[in-house]
């Protein structure tokens, strides 16, 4: 066998001897997913032309719990105003 392939370095995924990077990297991933499904849930409603105010926007853009925004992606194509988005 090749000395490369015996002396391979550790994987990002090899974390046994430090849990809390697993910890940082699934809320990094979760802050992530959140973040696409935010815009996601404008760019929906922004391409049906509705219009969304500022308090709106700041309520989309500042969840974060990723069941509420899947529902509201899910929503978003369509409801007739975005105030028909629950909160």
């Amino acid at each position: 066998m090749r000395a490369w392939r015996r002396t391979r370095t550790r994987s990002t995924t090899d974390t046994l001897p430090y849990p809390y990077i697993s910890e940082c990297r699934a809320k990094g991933r979760e802050e992530g997913l959140a973040e696409g499904e935010t815009k996601s849930v404008l760019l929906v409603l922004e391409g049906r032309g509705l219009a969304i105010t500022e308090e709106q926007r700041e309520r989309i853009t500042s969840c974060t719990d990723t069941g509420r925004l899947e529902k509201w992606l899910r929503l978003a194509g369509v409801v007739a105003t975005v105030d028909e988005l629950p909160t």
